[in-house]
Parts: C-alpha cells; sequence; structure tokens
C-alpha cells in the first residue's frame, strides 16, 4: 500500500497528539507525577509515527528475547504486564491510523484486502467475541478468580489482536523485505543463548510438577530455530548467488544441530518439520509433483545430517566438558521419545480436559478455570499437578466450549487455506520470507499442541499471520515503494 500525505499517520498523531499534550500539560504543571505521566504519553505518541518500523523490532524482539519478554513481568496494582503486551501499543496505533483514514474518506488498509480476507477478518472477530462471552461468564457464572480469567483471556484471545497489527499499518514493500532481518535475529539470538548455556553451564530450567529439568534452550526458542532453518532452506532452493546458497546451507546446519542438542522432544520434531513444511510450500509455488518432492527432500536431509554432525563434533571439540554434559541430556531426551504415553505428563492432562469438557460441553467451565490433575510419576506415586493442558486446543475445548473450539479453529483452518491459494501470488522477493513465515506459524502452532502458549510466542504467531497476508497483499507488478515511515 502506498500512502498518500493525507492519509499518512504522522499527520494524523499530529492532529491528535498536540491538542491533548497541551490540555494535559497545563494540570501537569501543578503535580509532579502527572507531569511524568504527560511526558511518558507524550514518547508515546512521538513514536507513533514510525510505528512501522517499530512493529518489526517489536516482532524481531519477541523472536529473539522469548523467555525475557513470557517469563519477566512489572507488577502493577497486584496485575502482571509484560513486555510482549506492547502490541496493545501497536494496536492502537492501528486503530488512530484507521479512524484517519475514514475522516480522510478512505478506506482503512485493515479492511483493504479482497472478499475472503474479510471473510477471515469476521471469523476473527466472532472468535474474539466468543473469548469475550467466556471472559464474563467464567467472571460472573462460574466465579472464577478475576486475575486468573484475565490471564487466560489475554493469553488465548488478546495477544491474538497481533494479527491485525501489520495489516492496519499498511507495511508496504520497504518494510516486509526488513523481515528476514528478524528472521536471521531470532535464530542467531536463540544460537547465541544456547552456546552461552553451554559455556558457563547455566542452563535454562523446565519444570514439570515439582521437579526441574535442565534444558539448553527454552522450548518457545527451538521455534525461533525453526523459522531460521526454513528461511535458509528456502534460500537454498530459490537463491540463485551461490555464496548466499553456501551461507544458507551454514545456518540450516547450525539450526539443526541446535534444535537436536536443545533438551526438547519438540526440538527433534521442529528439525524434520521445519525443512519438510518448507518444501512443501516451494512444491506448490513450483508444481512439483509428488516423486520431485520426495526427491529434493531426500537430498536435503542427507546434506543437512552431515553438516549437523560436523557442526555437533565442532560444538564437542571447542567445549568439551559443558559440551559433554549437554550431550549426555539430550542423549536422554532422546530416550524418553519410548515412554509410553500412558506414562507421560500429557495423558493425564488431556485425559482431565475431556473430562471438564463432557461436564460442560456447551460453554465450557469459562475462562479462569485452574485445571487439576493427579499425574503418576516415574517412582509409581501419583502427585497433583495444576494449570494448562499443554495444549491450545483442549484450552479453548474445555474453557470455552464447542463453539468456541469451533471458532477458534476455523479461524487458523480459513487463514491457511487463504494463503497457501495466494502462495503462488507472493512477489518471488518475498517467497523465501513467505515460506519461513508460513512454515513457523504451522510449527508453532504445533508446538502449542503439546506445551503451554507462552506469550511471546503467541504474539509472534499472530504477527507472522499479518505479514503473511501482507505479502500476499502486494502485487508482483508493483512499484517498490520509498516511503520510510
Amino acid at each position: 500500500m502506498t500512502a498518500t500525505s493525507s492519509t499518512r499517520p504522522q499527520l494524523a498523531v499530529l492532529y491528535l497528539a498536540i491538542p491533548a499534550c497541551a490540555a494535559m500539560l497545563s494540570a501537569a504543571l501543578f503535580n509532579e507525577m502527572l507531569l511524568i505521566m504527560v511526558g511518558c504519553l507524550a514518547l508515546v505518541l512521538a513514536a507513533l509515527p514510525f510505528s512501522r518500523w517499530l512493529a518489526l523490532v517489536f516482532f524481531a524482539s519477541t523472536l529473539v528475547f522469548r523467555v525475557a519478554m513470557s517469563f519477566s513481568p512489572i507488577v502493577l496494582a497486584g496485575y502482571r504486564f509484560y513486555a510482549a503486551d506492547l502490541v496493545a501499543y501497536f494496536f492502537c496505533g492501528v486503530i488512530v491510523y484507521s479512524l484517519w483514514c475514514v475522516l480522510n474518506r478512505n478506506e482503512p488498509p485493515l479492511f483493504s484486502g479482497k472478499k475472503e480476507e474479510r471473510l477471515l477478518l469476521f471469523v476473527f472477530a466472532l472468535s474474539i467475541f466468543w473469548g469475550i462471552v467466556a471472559l464474563g461468564y467464567g467472571m460472573f457464572i462460574t466465579h472464577q478468580p478475576a486475575r486468573n480469567v484475565l490471564g487466560d483471556f489475554r493469553r488465548i484471545y488478546f495477544y491474538s489482536i497481533g494479527f491485525c497489527v501489520p495489516l492496519g499499518l499498511g507495511l508496504n514493500r520497504t518494510h516486509l523485505s526488513k523481515l528476514k532481518y528478524a528472521i536471521l535475529a531470532g535464530g542467531l539470538g536463540s544460537v547465541m543463548f544456547g552456546i552461552y548455556r553451554m559455556a558457563t553451564g547455566n542452563l535454562y530450567r523446565a519444570t514439570t510438577l515439582y521437579t526441574q529439568y535442565p534444558r539448553l534452550l527454552a522450548d518457545d526458542e527451538t521455534l525461533s530455530l525453526a523459522i531460521m532453518l526454513a528461511y535458509a532452506v528456502a534460500v537454498m532452493s530459490t537463491d540463485t548467488v551461490i555464496v548466499r546458497r553456501i551461507m544458507a546451507l551454514g545456518l540450516a546446519a547450525v539450526s539443526i544441530t541446535f534444535l537436536v542438542i536443545s533438551g526438547w522432544r519438540m526440538g527433534l520434531a521442529l528439525a524434520v518439520l521445519s525443512p519438510s513444511f518448507a518444501q512443501l510450500c516451494l512444491a506448490i509455488v513450483r508444481g512439483d509433483r509428488i516423486g520431485g518432492l520426495i526427491k529434493r527432500g531426500m537430498v536435503l536431509v542427507l546434506i543437512l545430517v552431515v553438516l549437523a554432525a560436523l557442526a555437533a563434533v565442532a560444538i564437542v571439540t571447542l567445549l568439551p566438558d559443558s559440551a559433554t554434559h549437554v550431550l549426555v541430556m539430550t542423549k536422554q531426551r532422546h530416550q524418553d521419545l519410548a515412554t509410553p504415553f500412558v506414562g507421560d505428563l500429557r495423558f493425564y492432562v488431556y485425559k482431565q480436559a475431556i473430562i471438564e469438557y463432557i461436564s460442560h460441553p456447551i460453554m465450557g467451565t469459562g475462562l479462569g478455570h485452574e485445571m487439576e490433575y493427579f499425574a503418576l510419576t516415574s517412582n509409581g506415586l501419583f502427585l497433583l499437578g495444576h494449570g494448562s493442558t499443554h495444549n491450545v486446543f483442549l484450552d479453548v475445548l474445555y474453557q470455552t466450549g464447542t463453539l468456541g473450539l469451533l471458532m477458534f479453529a476455523a479461524f487458523h483452518a480459513f487463514f491457511c487455506r487463504y494463503f497457501l491459494r495466494r502462495l503462488r501470488q507472493v512477489p518471488p522477493e518475498f517467497l523465501t520470507i513467505a515460506v519461513a513465515l508460513f512454515t513457523g506459524y504451522v510449527c508453532t502452532l504445533i508446538h502449542y499442541c503439546f506445551e503451554p502458549t507462552n506469550i511471546a510466542g503467541s504474539v509472534a504467531m499472530y504477527l507472522m499471520m499479518g505479514f503473511l497476508l501482507c505479502c500476499a497483499r502486494i502485487p508482483a507488478s508493483e512499484t517498490p515503494c520509498r516511503e520510510d515511515a
């Protein structure tokens, strides 16, 4: 989208901010705290004209600082506020820009897509509406704790407003072309965290029931590696410059290595799923037959396995003591793959979620319900656990009922159908980015079918959905836009 001078967000902010700041500044002169608040508001308003670029920086931050943005809140008035909550700031920017477009009799970018895209936005709105209904049901009917209700609504529904941010801000070619740097920053950031933990022995601690297990990476950090792996595979398959293909090959090998030694079984799964989905997307674009797809996949897997083995040898050589401990931990996690599902914590969590759903099939338990379950431990004892189901779809099902799950699932199903049908129309210069982001979206959704939904990961997933639709909106013949705002 090319913004004209009459629809630039800078003008909207200028006309709205000046009278608001002038009115509040007169009152701030009599109160020091109010003066500080006005200063903060002025900074926020001043940053709105650059919200498009800041949205890219925010997206990159959700890929790099997943742990900090998900588990380091600021507590105000008894409620926790996370860095990922800044998505609300960008959503407010979307509202301001959309209102300004309406006042100037222009169509807001959020609603400028095709008919199918508007239908997708309608289903999205229905899902949010049902989330609000479930919030009220949990707070006023089943009388769940208000803090739990708001926490579940934020985790499942509120962060999905990130879907509207790239669309509503009207990102163009100039902005979308920089997404590759966010992808690389996320993957390399996870690699750096892994190297730091391996070198210092200060491993990430994952807690299950009452036991802590050391991991090289946080569970969500593996998703950043999966996105970078998909991007590397796409570059290797489409780029004609040999140097870039060799560099992409190295990035792919490093990504697979750290996924395998991450300490997570999902890391192993993502090491397979990420390149597989990337190749599938490229096969759709090329119109490959199944035989050609399998052949390409086998060659790619062989190359990546060899390079990953060489990278693992290099790690052991450079960091022998710490690396040995990590490799022992990795071997134990691989052996856990042979554990029967009935011996896994998720078996008992899933079972209890189904029981709760059967008891409340229409409206669910309401948001805020803290599920309790008994899980069998390795020593033969049953311990009481509580918390998430480790499956976002089961969370939605037992807390919001049948209709809630149908709306939630329909939104994601319609999105996948719409984007895959538009994938061939994505401009060639954005194909590798689109393949990486769609693969990252699918891997994130699969990941949250087995792990708790984390804040930064949820925001990143919905931002990726918005970025993908922006890529699909741009016609291949459009002249690159030079606007920097």
